[in-house]
């Protein structure tokens, strides 16, 4: 009672982390193609019969690759998007990620500013670039990001944010929290300093 556990699985460059309380289990991101049997296996090994929230932070490849496979091999109660179309949206991993979501009929949330979840003693807020353009790193740039708060411990899952997404976030103002996903693997950029200083997390995972 009172536990919630985040498992980040170690699967390359590609992110999916595995969120639960032991009643609720969100899923933020599926990795590559090929890791969705190593994500339906952790998920079968801990017990895991259905995933509450699947969220899906952007359409890279090592983003959305897992999903199509998710989505038709276990029971998801609600999908999350980001609200944008993704700069090669005839990607094998996009489309096989759409084909997916149309033949199980699965209610998807698209978001584009802001949207709130709350799942007993979680709660998560999803961001999304609202009408920020871009005009490089479009699906990065674009990714949701993904706040989550248990108990007064606080989460914040970045995605793939690059510079002028950092910029803007940071001058909109940032709380702190106590656990950082370091945006885009780590990937130096010259405002994770500055990304750094304002979150002024105790803990940070590079995926």
């Amino acid at each position: 009672s009172g536990t919630m556990t985040i498992d980040i699985l170690k699967i390359g460059k590609a992110d999916c982390s595995i969120i639960t309380d032991g009643e609720h289990t969100i899923l933020i991101d599926c990795g590559e193609a090929d890791d969705s049997t190593e994500i339906l296996d952790t998920l079968d090994n801990m017990q895991i019969e259905k995933v509450d929230a699947l969220i899906l932070t952007h359409y890279d490849k090592d983003h959305i690759g897992g999903a199509a496979g998710i989505i038709l091999n276990c029971e998801i109660g609600k999908l999350i998007e980001p609200d944008y179309i993704p700069e090669n949206p005839e990607s094998e991993a996009y489309v096989a990620y759409r084909e997916a979501v149309s033949q199980t009929g699965l209610p998807v949330v698209s978001v584009t500013e802001r949207s709130e979840l709350e799942m007993g003693d979680i709660l998560l807020s999803m961001i999304g670039a609202g009408e920020h353009t871009y005009t490089q790193n479009i699906d990065n740039n674009c990714s949701l990001v993904v706040e989550l708060e248990h108990l007064g411990n606080r989460f914040l899952f970045a995605g793939d944010i690059e510079k002028q997404r950092i910029s803007e976030m940071l001058a909109e103002g940032m709380d702190s929290y106590d656990f950082l996903k370091v945006p885009h693997h780590g990937i130096y950029d010259q405002t994770l300093v500055s990304l750094f200083s304002a979150v002024n997390m105790d803990y940070a995972v590079i995926t």
